[in-house]
């Protein structure tokens, strides 16, 4: 039972994340491409999450994301740590619902309806807060023509060539 709902909770952590990022960033990669580098990611955090080792499980999270978003979609090196440590905060933040439901971080292990309850809990909580991250935030160009300041640029010339 808790191989599966591993496997579950892997799975909907890589949808989530390309959700996100998807809404956030343009893709530079075809659909097929993305899907392999998903599952991939999926498949080697899986692997990681079987040593047991919470710590192991973050930095697999992180890193895997990092290369994920670094070659499927269109970002610079800052947006996506910055975007990727944003899905890791918002990750870990939605832990401490365990706590205020009473239930002690290793009860999970004993009993598998308490892990069942938790990972719905968390994971509904983790996908509403970065559904909502990535609606209000603005979809990422990197082209120059699209950049908002650039348009801060017609007040001065046009004041020098009107002098």
């Amino acid at each position: 039972m808790n191989t599966v709902c591993y496997l579950l909770i892997f799975l909907f952590e890589q949808f989530v994340s390309y959700m996100y990022f998807k809404n956030k960033f343009e893709r530079k990669r075809n659909a097929l491409t993305i899907i392999i580098c998903y599952l991939l990611s999926f498949a080697v955090q899986f692997s990681v999450s079987l040593t047991g080792m919470a710590e192991l499980n973050i930095l697999s999270f992180l890193i895997c994301n990092i290369i994920v978003v670094f070659v499927c979609f269109s970002t610079s090196i800052k947006q996506n740590i910055f975007n990727v440590l944003l899905l890791e905060v918002i990750m870990i933040a939605t832990y401490p619902v365990s706590l205020m439901l009473d239930i002690q971080l290793t009860e999970y292990m004993n009993d598998a309806s308490v892990m069942l309850f938790e990972t719905i809990a968390t994971k509904s909580l983790y996908f509403l807060v970065v559904y909502i991250f990535s609606k209000i935030s603005f979809k990422e160009k990197n082209k120059l023509k699209n950049d908002f300041s650039l348009s801060l640029f017609v007040l001065p010339l046009s004041s020098v060539f009107t002098l």
